[in-house]
């Protein structure tokens, strides 16, 4: 992957995780709505929450409660 596609990635994960972080419901709920899987959003939002400010890292820290760990053993798509 290039340099350019890395970042522009990067930059609609960022997107996405601020709508995650601001949209009421749960992760289940948004991962379907955005047709992405809950293992790649938490992986996402961990890498990012260290670098960007105000993004939540996730399971153990202090957040949302829709913010919490999946199911273990899941590893499935949301929905699909």
């Amino acid at each position: 992957m290039t340099g350019q596609k890395r970042e522009q990635l990067e930059a609609e994960w960022i997107e996405r995780l601020w709508r995650f972080q601001k949209r009421p419901g749960n992760a289940a709920e948004f991962c379907r709505a955005e047709g992405v899987s809950l293992a790649i959003l938490y992986r996402w939002r961990q890498r990012l929450a260290e670098t960007v400010p105000g993004l939540v890292p996730g399971p153990g820290v202090s957040g949302p409660a829709h913010w919490g760990s999946p199911r273990p053993g899941t590893g499935r798509r949301c929905g699909r």
